[in-house]
């Protein structure tokens, strides 16, 4: 029988750790500014101003900074 790699470092005391978790920078607004009737999705890194500036120009998506809470 074939081990896959996880079992096979089990079987001789590895432990794996689980991946953590990414930090949210911002997020991407399609369509509106507005937080209502939208869809956000979430970066993980910054984009550069040109970047931002593109896809809100051309792309329609407004770039939102995540607030620390």
């Amino acid at each position: 029988m074939k081990q896959t790699s996880k079992e096979w470092l089990e079987d001789i005391g590895t432990t794996i750790a689980p991946p953590k978790p990414k930090k949210i920078v911002g997020w991407y607004r399609l369509g509106t500014n507005k937080p209502y009737c939208s869809i956000a999705f979430a970066t993980y890194i910054k984009p550069n101003l040109i970047k931002r500036f593109f896809m809100r120009t051309l792309l329609d998506f407004y770039w939102i900074k995540e607030e620390q809470q």
